[in-house]
């Protein structure tokens, strides 16, 4: 190219060629980002031109000239200069893109071609032909210097077209930043949905109506002046009884708090809402409110859901610390919370939960208010008695305003409503003013101070269905009743409104429907809407209408008929359940006859189940269908829904002495024949696969009480279950993994290889699958725990100073405590509510689980470690023992308070047995039954060695003691009577076990086998279990929760039958002999006595003894140096007899007969000295008998070694039943041959 000769070019001038370089670079860059290559060129050859001109070399005499050219360096320097600059932006790209750049160029171009003219000036006073030359070369060169301004104009204008695309490509970029923020945002929502907010909670679901402009003016300025003085209390409570406008209240302050800017986030609770009446949603879902409002709150909530995805499942002191307080309190957040009808949530607690874990960190909330609402129940007012809270709260009694105030506002809230309908409704003939002063004050009259009878009142005179007047009239004129107080107030008006409703109709069918919407309507567990209740019970929507049309009074009934029918005041259901107070049984709900009938609509809707209803693609995960609850309603359909939710619940509340249950089972066991696999798919989509088990633990319990449990029903719905919970994890994530690997891997002789395999083509099974489902239903811990427990529906997992709490009936994890000191030991109270754990520093601490708070801690005078607890069946007593061998029993408050009542030394196993107030504690072979209360030993029992563990059976009163000396051995005892059986197991020793609800004991072998051995049948069988077990407890319907180092803990389940019967045999009395060896009677043979191998208990020898024995009452001891076994019988006349006998040998040593019956004997290793100990009322005595081996043993020494009654005066007092001094010598050879 022509710019580049030029530039390359040795002789042109040095400046003009620095000049032409930067141009050409610039030049070049321009080239490659713009389509104009022929003007390009056209500047080249004008700068070429240019070049030529100075090429001329200058002469060392002409001055002149070279002045002139120094004149024109120093021009073309500042241009370079500026040159330099503009390529120094790197690329002539984004110069190009500039056009404040374009000028610049276009300035230097006029900048070069102003220096020539005044070079071409300057050398006008040489020579003419010079001259004459240089004026032709600088017209040339303006020529092309005017040419290259044009050109660079050109390039300008395009360069401004570049600006514009640079333009619309900042817009799009914008675009796609405003797209990548939506899409933050929605991820930013699914991470907020973790928490399960619900959603309709809020002020703005509208649940209630704001107070009519006017009333309760008062009562809303006190709670306004409270929210807007920050220095005033940081609770408020509105106190008021049922029916005196709480709600509405609550409504009409969030919304002016909200208009004020004030509002942070609100829940108005409902028992007609399974949601709304839990109170393990509430504080979620004021978080989800939180954040959605405030960005700082927003940021904080994201960081607490992704370093704890479960964090909404927490106790209720975890959700307000990690969800609510942290969050506000680190940024700072000044806000009023709304928390209405706190008195319907369920909670069982005798102190509010809610408002137990609120005292404890209200204090470090100073910028944030709470205004609950709710009726002064018991647990409510001890809620706000509490010491943290009651000096921090402001209590508002809206039953006691001022009653002329009250008057005031219901007059003219009926004024209002009712003035309202005359102007509405153009048929109504009246006098004005309508009502009168005369009606009105009859009607604030009979409202009594309750604004909930004042708004019935209006809803009844004002339906669109009759005349207004005449209804007022009917109203008017009844007779004034002094009953109107409180709930019997309104039953009256409840009364009258139905009965004027269908008033001169005789059709039975009519009010058998009637009863069948409205029983529907007020014990639906979720409100219902028209079309769902025409699903449910099979009745045209059109007749529903029709029904419920003069019921808009006491019902919220909506124009459209997919919308949700709610009751207007909890009071109507009370009414129409209870016969004292609905006394007309056309109107009366008989509640299991409903449940009923729900029951068999909800079946019904399930038949109509099928295989992927909402037609997703296969193997999608449930995460990724948007818009699944939307698609659930369309596919599915509302109807459906509930029924897959809630059939099972009614089924559980059903009649049962009614032929119907058997119809209800029959149509139930079809249920789970064709339909209940694609029951669980939809409950996946739901995402409450946990509704599942808790469904068919619903039906058990149903079962359970109709006794009904060899049922084919039973069977489908446990093969079920087990299906649900084997393949938890998995359903839960897809619904269509049932279809695609957990129909396929299910066991082969299951009913689903059999059944749903052959019916589902597209399922095909999978090679290695197990022949029959294992023992092992769900692992609940995995790794290492310390100590374990079941309580109530849950189980305790210790480990170290961590406590978590997990469901029983599901296995999920409910609650997680970390607290100061090491775990010893964990319980529980029966009813679920309180935890007991023992700790290493020797105290116990009672926490109670809905709130996860600490309750009290209780600390033992020896600060030994607390080694056990057991509380006793109705929860009024903990028993602990510390590894001192003391035994402590405290005294637990309904709230988890404890005292010390009780203690007793020497003690190495206890348990409570079926009396509450009894405890059985192990003194070595000395068992005692002693009533705490009364501060008594009721009886003691000798057994054959010193106990190791002992365990009660509450329902079959028998206790099981394993024995220290023979760990495959164990005794049934009757603590009533005192009678034993002795129990061996020849595959091995246990390390623990339980009873079952069955009347099972089940063991936990050494080397992880489970036995179970039934005591109804006498025999035993076993269950395969890998891994040595360190703990065992056992829960109803035939499951077991088994605890190993190895394994975690997991549920098992007893109900396997492929295991073979191990041999097992029983004995009334039992000793060793040698060494594998033992001597036992046979209670079926008791004739004889046998030596057993210990490893195989079978029989070595049988010696017959020579009188026919009872095997209820008798003990074996023997002398190992020569080969002597005693044994103690009662005769057939009731006698009691000492037999001695040299074993393998057919010759009777002697016998004797003896006064009283003795307990327990030893004869010394030589078999020279008998003792035997004896049992009386008052005191326990012990005999020695002196002789040879040959002769009889007739010398006798009697002493009296034990009281066993502790001291009268047993509280806070030990109970030491060490034996006297004096029996210290009589002791010593029978404790030597124990061991």
């Amino acid at each position: 190219m022509a710019i580049d000769i030029a530039n390359a070019s040795s002789d042109m001038f040095l400046p003009l060629k620095a000049v032409v370089g930067a141009l050409s670079v610039l030049i070049k860059n321009y080239d490659q980002t713009a389509d104009n290559t022929d003007r390009i060129k056209e500047i080249e050859e004008r700068v070429d031109s240019l070049g030529g001109i100075l090429a001329s070399p200058v002469g060392d005499q002409d001055d002149e000239e070279k002045a002139r050219r120094g004149a024109l360096r120093k021009k073309l320097d500042d241009m370079i200069a500026k040159l330099r600059l503009l390529s120094e932006k790197n690329k002539f790209v984004k110069f190009a893109k500039n056009a404040s750049h374009a000028k610049t160029l276009n300035s230097v171009v006029q900048d070069l071609a102003t220096a020539v003219t005044d070079y071409q000036t300057s050398i006008q006073q040489g020579t003419y032909e010079n001259v004459k030359k240089f004026g032709e070369d600088t017209r040339n060169v303006y020529e092309n210097t005017k040419t290259i301004g044009e050109d660079t104009r050109n390039v300008y204008e395009n360069t401004k077209a570049i600006g514009e695309d640079a333009k619309n490509i900042y817009r799009e970029t914008r675009r796609i930043g405003e797209d990548v923020q939506d899409l933050i945002g929605a991820t930013e929502l699914q991470l907020l949905g973790q928490l399960d907010p619900v959603h309709d909670a809020g002020y703005q679901g509208g649940h209630h109506d704001t107070c009519l402009p006017g009333t309760r003016q008062s009562v809303l300025d006190w709670m306004m002046q409270w929210a807007e003085n920050p220095q005033d209390r940081h609770v408020f409570w509105l106190n008021g009884l049922a029916g005196t406008g709480k709600s509405t209240l609550a409504q009409t302050f969030s919304g002016m708090v909200a208009q004020a800017g004030t509002l942070g986030a609100s829940f108005f609770c409902s028992r007609d809402y399974l949601n709304r009446k839990e109170i393990k949603n509430i504080f979620p879902t004021l978080a989800y409110q939180l954040a959605c409002r405030y960005p700082a709150f927003r940021n904080e909530i994201l960081r607490v859901i992704k370093r704890d995805p479960s964090v909404a499942r927490n106790s209720l002191i975890l959700q307000l610390k990690d969800l609510i307080v942290d969050p506000l309190s680190s940024t700072n957040i000044s806000c009023i919370i709304v928390v209405d009808a706190l008195d319907e949530c369920v909670d069982n607690q005798p102190a509010s939960a809610i408002l137990s874990v609120l005292g404890r960190y209200v204090n470090n909330l100073p910028s944030v208010k709470f205004f609950i609402t709710g009726r002064p129940e018991s647990r409510i007012r001890t809620g706000f008695r509490l010491p943290l809270l009651n000096p921090i709260t402001q209590i508002f009694l809206l039953h006691e305003v001022e009653s002329s105030d009250v008057y005031n506002d219901i007059r003219l809230y009926l004024q209002k409503k009712l003035t309202a309908v005359a102007k509405q409704r153009s048929d109504l003939d009246v006098s004005d003013p309508w009502p009168c002063d005369q009606d009105l004050m009859t009607l604030t009259k009979k409202s009594s101070g309750l604004f909930i009878f004042a708004s019935t009142l209006a809803r009844f005179i004002e339906s669109e269905h009759h005349e207004p007047n005449e209804r007022l009239q009917l109203i008017v004129t009844q007779p004034d009743n002094t009953a109107y107080e409180g709930v019997a107030g309104i039953d009256p008006l409840y009364t009258q409104i139905l009965e004027l409703a269908f008033s001169g109709i005789k059709d039975t069918e009519v009010f058998k429907n009637l009863g069948r919407v409205l029983g529907t309507v007020i014990l639906a567990f979720n409100p219902l809407s028209r079309e769902q209740i025409a699903k449910i019970l099979g009745i045209n929507v059109s007749r529903i209408k029709v029904i419920l049309k003069h019921l808009h009074s006491v019902l919220l009934v909506p124009d459209e008929d997919h919308k949700k029918i709610r009751v207007f005041h909890k009071s109507f259901p009370d009414f129409l359940q209870d016969p004292k107070r609905c006394s007309n049984p056309k109107f009366l709900i008989d509640t299991s006859t409903h449940h009923r009938n729900m029951a068999f609509g909800c079946l019904e809707l399930l038949k109509k189940l099928k295989p992927n209803p909402c037609n997703l693609p296969n193997f999608v995960m449930n995460r990724d269908v948007r818009g699944l609850p939307e698609l659930l309603e369309d596919k599915v359909g509302g109807g459906t829904r509930y029924a897959c939710g809630y059939w099972a619940m009614h089924v559980r509340f059903s009649p049962l002495r009614d032929i119907s249950a058997l119809a209800l089972i029959a149509l139930a066991t079809k249920f789970f024949k064709e339909n209940a696999i694609q029951w669980i798919e939809v409950m996946s989509l739901e995402n409450q696969l946990e509704s599942v088990v808790h469904s068919i633990h619903h039906l058990f319990d149903f079962l359970r009480l109709l006794n009904v449990f060899t049922s084919d029903l039973y069977h489908l719905a446990e093969n079920h279950l087990r299906f649900t919970r084997s393949f938890f994890p998995l359903i839960q994530q897809s619904a269509l993994h049932i279809y695609h690997s957990a129909l396929p891997l299910s066991p082969k002789s299951s009913m689903f290889h059999s059944t749903t395999l052959q019916k589902e083509a597209s399922i095909m099974g999978f090679h290695g699958r197990p022949e029959t489902w294992g023992p092992v239903i769900q692992t609940i811990h995995s790794g290492f725990f310390s100590n374990s427990a079941t309580f109530g529906h849950w189980i305790a997992v210790a480990q170290d100073c961590e406590v978590m709490i997990c469901d029983a009936i599901t296995g999920a994890s409910r609650l997680s405590l970390r607290l100061e000191n090491y775990i010893c030991a964990v319980g529980g109270s029966p009813d679920g509510s309180i935890l007991f754990c023992g700790h290493k520093n020797g105290s116990v601490t009672s926490w109670d689980i809905q709130t996860g708070g600490l309750v009290h801690t209780f600390s033992l005078e020896n600060e030994d470690p607390v080694k056990k607890i057991s509380i006793s069946r109705d929860g009024r007593f903990l028993a602990c023992g510390s590894s001192d061998s003391l035994v402590h029993v405290l005294k637990v408050t309904n709230e988890g308070q404890l005292t010390g009542i009780w203690e007793s030394s020497s003690a190495k196993e206890f348990c409570w047995l079926g009396l509450d107030k009894h405890l059985a504690i192990a003194r070595g072979v000395l068992v005692q039954i002693c009533d705490i209360v009364a501060g008594t030993t009721l009886h003691s029992l000798l057994m054959a060695d010193s106990i190791s563990a002992m365990v009660y059976s509450q329902d079959f009163n028998e206790l099981a003691a394993s024995l220290s000396g023979f760990r495959s051995t164990m005794v049934i005892i009757k603590p009533q009577t005192g009678t034993s059986t002795v129990l061996f197991w020849s595959l091995g020793e246990w390390s623990h076990f339980a009873f079952s609800p069955a009347n099972e004991i089940v063991c936990g072998m050494k080397d992880g086998r489970l036995g179970v051995y039934s005591i109804s049948k006498k025999c035993w069988r076993h269950i395969k279990h890998p891994h040595t077990v360190d703990f065992i407890s056992t829960l109803p319907n035939k499951t077991i929760v088994v605890g190993s180092e190895s394994s975690g803990i997991q549920l098992l389940s007893l109900d396997v039958r492929d295991a073979p019967s191990p041999q097992s045999t029983l004995a009334v009395a039992m000793t060793t002999f040698d060494q594998g060896r033992i001597i036992a009677v046979n209670p079926l043979n008791s004739d004889n006595i046998e030596l057993l191998e210990t490893s195989t208990m079978s029989n070595v020898f049988t010696k017959r003894l020579r009188y026919r024995k009872n095997p209820l009452n008798c003990f074996l001891s023997a002398s190992l140096e020569n080969r002597l076994v005693l044994c103690c019988f009662p005769d057939s006349q009731g006698k009691f007899c000492l037999e001695l006998t040299r074993f393998k040998s057919h010759d009777e040593e002697w016998n004797v007969e003896l006064e009283s019956a003795p307990s327990a004997g030893r004869l010394s290793p030589a078999g020279t000295c008998l003792l035997t100990l004896t049992m009386h009322s008052e005191s326990l005595s012990a005999d020695i008998y002196m002789g040879g081996i040959q002769g009889h043993l007739n010398s006798r020494q009697r002493s009296e070694l034990i009281d066993p009654t502790p001291p009268s005066s047993h509280l806070n007092q030990k109970h030491d039943s060490t034996p006297t001094t004096t029996t210290i010598s009589s002791l010593t050879m029978l404790n030597s041959h124990l061991g």
